[in-house]
């Protein structure tokens, strides 16, 4: 990793109009990527349904709690 670079990722509809995604697979847009040096690059663009970034979002959380719980046993 390059040293001051900062990295993101950014969660948003994939639909101007949220109206326009009901019922549509394509629905959640998931960018990932970086500011080196001051520039933007984007490293990914993922598109997803409801369901499955609900499942995505689960498993975050998921792995969160098990972290936390970890680091609470020492």
């Amino acid at each position: 990793m390059q040293q001051g670079t900062e990295f993101y990722l950014s969660v948003e509809s994939n639909y101007f109009d949220n109206k326009d995604a009901k019922g549509q697979e394509d629905v959640v847009l998931f960018q990932m990527g970086q500011y080196p040096d001051g520039k933007h690059e984007i490293d990914s663009i993922v598109i997803v349904s409801i369901a499955d970034a609900r499942l995505f979002a689960q498993d975050i959380l998921e792995l969160c709690d098990e972290i936390e719980a970890e680091g609470e046993e020492e």
